[in-house]
């Protein structure tokens, strides 16, 4: 899920972000903006997470007028990315763009972040919100020590003290990119994650497509 290094500093006493089970599912919503000064009304775009750390493999699948695969990909159609051993695949829905393979390994050495990747990463604690697209009680952390210090990486869980859920307390809740007034986040479903068993078949590619190397890559557009 990330391009790139999170270091941050944080209280040997604060809370710690929950990791991801080792094997889960979860759906989720994106193209919502998060500036609400603007006008713009949310037009969310339904996606998937498949997540297999076993097999250090997450499948992400989003919907069709998803911002990353119109923005990355210049397709209007579904786009799928696999996150595997070997670096970032991309698999494009026909009709594909001009020039654009349907598959194609896109950014080589970026696999899945390992489950406790928050954690790991120190980001500093904002204790619990109300989560404006959900509703529900969050833990927050941000990641404020990265180079867009205006506006950083965040990431939500339910919180331990959600009132009406208590069972969904610590399952991802949002995670936002600095950019792009929040249409690239990703505001996950707690109430939709199954903790159960991702088989291989799920995080296989087309036939042809392993090691191919896409004719463009997405990597400067990303890390900018």
């Amino acid at each position: 899920l990330l391009l790139s290094p999170l270091v941050t500093a944080t209280t040997s006493t604060d809370p710690v972000a929950t990791s991801w089970p080792l094997e889960f599912s979860i759906n989720f919503e994106t193209n919502i903006t998060t500036d609400m000064n603007t006008l713009i009304t949310p037009s969310p775009v339904s996606g998937v997470s498949y997540y297999n750390w076993n097999l250090r493999a997450q499948r992400i699948e989003h919907g069709a007028g998803a911002y990353e695969c119109t923005n990355f990909y210049n397709t209007d159609q579904p786009c799928t990315l696999f996150f595997l051993a070997e670096g970032l695949y991309r698999v494009l829905a026909s009709p594909l763009p001009e020039g654009q393979e349907e598959c194609c390994l896109d950014m080589p050495g970026i696999g899945p972040s390992p489950p406790d990747w928050v954690s790991k990463t120190r980001p500093s604690y904002n204790g619990d919100i109300i989560d404006m697209y959900s509703t529900l009680l969050a833990s927050k952390w941000t990641f404020d020590t990265m180079p867009n210090t205006t506006n950083p990486h965040m990431y939500e869980e339910v919180s331990a003290d959600e009132p009406s859920n208590p069972s969904l307390a610590g399952r991802p809740l949002y995670f936002s990119f600095p950019a792009v007034e929040g249409r690239q986040d990703f505001h996950y479903d707690p109430f939709s994650m199954l903790e159960e068993p991702q088989p291989a078949s799920l995080f296989a590619l087309p036939e042809g497509c392993e090691g191919l190397l896409c004719s463009s890559s997405t990597k400067s557009m990303r890390l900018q």
